[in-house]
């Protein structure tokens, strides 16, 4: 199985876009993948076209997935089938929360009485989105209708602040 979850892996990141991620994704490791139980969607011939793993993420109550992935021709809703599937299989195991995960910079500097140096992260953020685009990532967990929660950084003086951005979106990328 794991040669067939690899080939799926393999052949999503050929999709325009895709590439293996760090910090609030995983990456694919067969080693990682063989630990981790993981769902699949899979054609009426059993070729699986998607597949998702399950971490632990030590809330309490809580179950997440890392792994997003699917082949360019599965069929169009695959991944949401896999969330339904995941949320029942969550629901039926005493869960009582699912998380979909983060989605840095979400509402950074979104507000007009934020901060300039939050709004002038976000401007920035906005102009490398050809390397870092949390919107699609945003719209597509959106649509699932979450309950945000924030995350915060500390930092000691904002002049540091385009730096731990940057430093953020390297990590986000795999450019660690």
């Amino acid at each position: 199985m794991l040669d067939q979850l690899r080939a799926v892996s393999d052949a999503w990141l050929t999709l325009p876009g895709r590439r293996e991620r760090a910090f609030t994704l995983g990456r694919w490791a067969d080693d990682y993948i063989g630990r981790c139980p993981v769902f699949t969607l899979e054609s009426s011939t059993g070729e699986i076209v998607a597949f998702m793993n399950v971490i632990i993420d030590g809330v309490p109550g809580e179950a997440t997935m890392d792994l997003m992935r699917h082949t360019p021709d599965a069929p169009n809703g695959a991944m949401d089938v896999l969330f339904a599937g995941l949320a029942d299989y969550f629901r039926s195991i005493d869960k009582t929360s699912f998380s979909l995960g983060m989605v840095p910079f979400y509402d950074v500097g979104s507000h007009p009485d934020d901060p300039l140096i939050e709004r002038g992260i976000r401007l920035l953020i906005g102009h490398m989105k050809r390397f870092f685009s949390y919107r699609g990532l945003s719209a597509y967990k959106d649509k699932f209708h979450p309950r945000w929660e924030p995350r915060y950084v500390i930092y000691s003086s904002a002049i540091a602040l385009p730096q731990i951005a940057l430093a953020i979106v390297r990590l986000t990328e795999g450019n660690e």
